[in-house]
């Protein structure tokens, strides 16, 4: 992602951070990110470093978590591209761009139809 991001600029992510692998250990780190809103608590993560332990009344990760289980989603990472697809587990920076660009011409193809169907052209 952050390779991506760099190179390009219309791009942006959401990351959302689950109790989907019920691991004591990571619900300790997602939620000293989620409390603590750091960018670079998320960071040091992903290098192996645990964030400083927060506790906050945020209800964030129960709310993610319950949506994957709502939508069947049982694994991560997980990503959604804007026309619904969605692309299970890790995904290479040059891939993840070719599925970006892919999606939003789909989107664009779809948002036209409708438009069309409309009476609203474009």
């Amino acid at each position: 992602m952050k390779e991506l991001l760099e190179k390009r600029t219309d791009v942006a992510f959401f990351l959302k951070l689950t109790l989907i692998r019920k691991n004591p250990e990571l619900e300790k780190k997602s939620r000293a990110i989620v409390c603590g809103k750091s960018l670079k608590a998320l960071d040091d993560a992903f290098e192996g470093i645990a964030p400083p332990p927060k506790e906050c009344p945020s209800r964030e990760l129960e709310e993610n978590t319950k949506f994957m289980e709502t939508n069947g989603f049982n694994g991560v990472p997980l990503t959604l591209f804007p026309d619904g697809s969605i692309q299970a587990g890790f995904v290479e920076s040059s891939v993840l761009e070719k599925r970006i660009d892919e999606a939003a011409r789909s989107a664009e193809k779809n948002d036209a139809a409708k438009r069309a169907q409309n009476g609203k052209g474009r």
